[in-house]
Formats: structure tokens, C-alpha cells, sequence
């Protein structure tokens, strides 16, 4: 399938933390309005496309927010104390660079001596934008502002890199299964959701609102095929270009026996890669759609992904063909 990677790189390019997903929504709203029957956005801020059929309600679900940060304080030099939205890493963002929507940038830096960086904590960081009073730096920022660790969306012939395709890559997939114009009997709607870094909050109330009989989220997940001594995605099976990854279970989710095996059925049928995990903590909004209301038939598909929740996470060019190939035909196929 053709790939829209300028497209991506736009999505990527969005400065939309949790709680603050104005600008990729009004991005995502453009791209998709010609191709739906009907869209809104919900009292959260989830934006609601729906293309209507008269078989199942499917629920695809695709979060907008990216982890961040907020301000939380400025002192009299002018340097902003923050907060984390969502799971940031101390150690992925000391050095960096923070942006804010209204164009300010700063280094972000530590405030003490520390002979282990593994000790970094939030505590220890703050953002200096180069003023030198506390009155300059309220001219540019104020408290409850956000801002996200800034970095460049990079590709090559195999991979693409960007800080946040935790969960734009699955937005993008949404999008160009909008565009598609797939034939199908379901009842299908494309959940852009919010604050899902913080609780998979959005993916709740959207659920809610659809009672879906099926959910699927569309997310990313770890890879275990690069150097790692411990951690959770340690001992993944999962790798980078053998294909989206259909969820057994995290930590939130059991997911629907049926529809995985309707899913790597779908797969095996049009020689599509697939794998599967098991997380044994994390979740999505998969199981925001499986334990709301009278619940759904939930699961999560998969893009692997190396190095999520720091600026540069790393995708398989391969891995989003191959992930689009098999969310289509389980639309034009699923009728359990």
C-alpha cells in the first residue's frame, strides 16, 4: 500500500501532550472529513469518525496525546520547574530541548551534581529559556503550560524515526484506512482519543458513548531485538519488521480469544507478517473498550517499536504496510 509519510511526518511534527490535543486533532479533522458519514468531537476533546454499516459496531481506537510535560512553577531567576504527563524518562529528556506550542524552546538541564544519572529524577530538572528574571520568562510561558522534548522526524529506505509514534503512527493508520474506502458491513468507528498516557482516560468516555461490540486499539509496542539487560521488553518475541503484533494480554487486558484467532486467521489467509505479545504491566485503550459499559470483544494490534517514550522512537517502514494490509482486511473480512 502507498505510504503517506509526509502525512506522518505532519502528525509526528503536532505539539499535542495529554490533556492539550487541540493541534493533531484539528490536523487529523482536516484529513479525515471528506471520507466520513459523520464526526465529532466529545466533551474530553476524543474525535469520533464514523462510517456507517448495518453488521457489528466495531471500535478502532488510536490515541492522540504523546507524554510530556507541565509547568508547575517559575522562580525568580526565570527557570521553570515541570512536571511529567504521562511516563517520561529523567535520563531521555536531560539535555534535550523542550518546545512549546507557541513557538519558545529551552534546555532542559538538571540542578545538582550527580555522579549516577540513574538517580535523575523530575525533581532534578528544569527548563531554562533564556531569560534572567521571573518576569521575563511569564512574558513567554505560564503555569500549566505544556511542552514536549523536541526532535526530528528522520527516514531512510527501511525506517522511520520520530518522538512520538506512541500513538500517532496508530492515528496515521486510522487515517489511511478512512481513505480506503473499504467495503464493509460493519458499523465502524474511528476513535481519535485523548489523555490515554494518563490513565487511557478518553478511550473510556468514547467507549461509553459507541457501546461497541468490538474494540480494537491500534498502539505500538516494545521490541526485544535490540541490547537490553532487564526490563519488560527483554524478553519480547517481538521485531522490528516481522509485522504488526496481535496482544495476548498486558496489564490491564486478557484480550478476546475469537478475535485474535479471527485476526491471525484474517492474516494467515492474505500472507500478512503477524506476531503476538504478552506484556506482563502497561496498557491500552483496548481495555478501556473491553470494561466500559456492557464491555466489547477487545484487543490491541500492534506496530513494533524500539525505544518508546523517548525522542526518538524507531518504526519499520515494512511493519506499517504490512500493519495496514491487516487492519483493512479485517474489516472487509471479520463477521463473527
Amino acid at each position: 500500500m502507498n505510504i503517506d509519510y509526509k502525512l506522518l511526518e505532519k502528525l509526528v511534527n503536532c505539539i499535542s501532550p495529554s490533556g492539550s490535543e487541540e493541534i493533531v486533532r484539528e490536523l487529523i479533522k482536516e484529513e479525515t472529513k471528506a471520507f466520513a458519514d459523520e464526526a465529532y468531537v466529545d466533551t474530553l476533546g476524543n474525535l469520533i469518525v464514523h462510517k456507517k454499516g448495518k453488521g457489528k459496531k466495531v471500535m478502532l481506537a488510536a490515541h492522540m496525546d504523546e507524554i510530556g510535560m507541565m509547568v508547575t512553577s517559575i522562580d525568580d531567576k526565570g527557570y521553570i520547574k515541570i512536571c511529567s504527563l504521562g511516563w517520561n524518562n529523567p535520563i531521555s529528556l536531560a539535555g534535550g530541548r523542550a518546545a512549546f506550542a507557541n513557538g519558545t524552546e529551552g534546555v532542559i538541564h538538571w540542578n545538582r551534581s550527580l555522579e549516577n544519572h540513574g538517580n535523575l529524577t523530575f525533581e532534578d530538572l528544569f527548563i531554562d529559556i533564556g531569560t534572567t528574571c521571573k518576569e521575563d520568562t511569564e512574558r513567554k510561558i505560564d503555569i500549566g503550560d505544556v511542552c514536549i522534548l523536541k526532535s526530528d522526524f528522520y527516514e531512510n529506505e527501511k525506517f522511520v524515526i520520530g518522538r512520538n509514534f506512541d500513538d500517532r503512527i496508530g492515528c496515521y493508520l486510522l487515517i489511511e484506512m478512512l481513505k480506503q474506502n473499504i467495503k464493509t458491513e460493519l458499523d465502524v468507528y474511528y476513535a481519535f482519543t485523548v489523555q490515554e498516557e494518563v490513565g487511557c482516560r478518553g478511550g473510556k468516555i468514547a467507549a461509553f458513548n459507541i457501546a461497541p461490540d468490538v474494540g480494537i486499539a491500534v498502539d505500538v509496542v516494545s521490541t526485544g531485538d535490540y541490547p537490553i539487560e532487564k526490563g519488560y521488553s527483554k524478553d519480547l518475541p517481538v521485531k522490528l519488521g516481522s509485522g504488526p503484533s496481535v496482544r495476548i494480554k498486558d496489564g490491564k487486558i486478557i484480550s478476546d480469544k475469537n478475535l485474535n484467532e479471527a485476526i491471525i486467521n484474517i492474516a494467515k489467509k492474505n500472507n500478512i507478517k503477524y506476531q503476538v505479545d504478552i506484556l506482563l504491566n502497561a496498557g491500552t485503550d483496548a481495555a478501556s473498550m473491553q470494561q466500559t459499559g456492557s464491555g466489547a470483544a477487545s484487543t490491541c494490534i500492534n506496530i513494533p517499536t524500539r525505544y518508546i517514550h523517548s525522542p526518538n522512537e524507531m518504526i519499520s517502514k515494512r511493519d506499517i504496510d504490512e500493519t495496514l494490509k491487516l487492519l483493512c482486511a479485517f474489516l472487509e473480512e471479520y463477521n463473527n
